[in-house]
């Protein structure tokens, strides 16, 4: 075969299969290498990476500037401690059908900073927000709400607080007690659990004003009732032996 500059030769057709070879000089002599092989077990440096498929990575993970972004347990990968996901402009994070799985006890969705964490749908974050304060706020931008916010929020048992309280038959036993502020609302319930309904279970609003409280009764019971001492809420049930009171208070103001 005659002599021919790496000029004159023959472009190769793209993209390669690999099993094509190069001549390379390797202890002084010439030998041939694959192009598959040939950065084999090398670490490559590039100042710009393209791809138009995927891109795998073994055990080791991926490496940015010299610190490791993505590790691997070899079953998974996840980000490496100390470095966070960013998802620029109205970017989305599609998990392909599955579900977004929290796997460490006490750990959850949170904020890197003093902003509020908005959930929703379509391309909004506005139908539900968690502020700073720690207030759930749905359909409303503020605490302060409106009167004509229509979204629903449905759920099972509401409770702001709930317990049990051992008690003495005809004395009083304290359930709890309230911030002692302005403008406190409560429904408060109460109840001997193995009772007869309309003989243990009683139903008050209980209202704290100029730090004074006062209970109305909603639904009277033959052998409980709910009272007020101080900033403390109490029930007394005369079955004629010890009691435990199951009792719940849910603030509406």
């Amino acid at each position: 075969m005659a002599d021919k500059k790496i000029s004159a030769l023959t472009a190769a057709t793209t993209p390669l299969a690999g099993t094509e070879v190069l001549p390379i000089v390797q202890s002084g002599s010439t030998v041939k290498v694959s192009v598959t092989n040939l950065t084999l077990g090398r670490a490559v440096s590039a100042s710009s990476l393209t791809s138009t498929g995927s891109i795998s990575a073994g055990i080791a993970g991926y490496t940015f500037n010299g610190t490791s972004v993505l590790a691997s347990d070899g079953s998974s990968y996840y980000l490496s401690t100390g470095t966070a996901l960013y998802i620029q402009g109205n970017g989305v994070i599609n998990t392909g059908g599955s579900n977004i799985a929290i796997a460490t006890s006490g750990k959850g969705i949170t904020t890197a900073s003093a902003i509020p964490l908005g959930f929703g749908t379509n391309n909004s974050v506005t139908p539900m927000t968690l502020d700073t304060s720690g207030n759930l706020l749905v359909g409303a931008a503020t605490t302060a709400g409106a009167a004509t916010n229509v979204k629903f929020v449905t759920g099972g048992i509401f409770s702001t607080a709930n317990g049990s309280a051992a008690s003495t038959s005809a004395v009083a036993a304290t359930l709890f007690a309230v911030n002692g502020t302005d403008n406190e609302v409560y429904i408060v319930s109460a109840a001997v659990p193995t009772g007869t309904p309309a003989l243990y279970v009683t139903v008050y609003l209980v209202t704290c004003g100029g730090g004074t409280l006062s209970a109305t009764v909603l639904q009277s019971a033959t052998s409980i009732s709910i009272s007020v001492s101080g900033l403390n809420v109490r029930a007394t049930q005369i079955s004629g032996a010890p009691q435990n009171i199951a009792w719940k208070a849910l603030r509406v103001a």
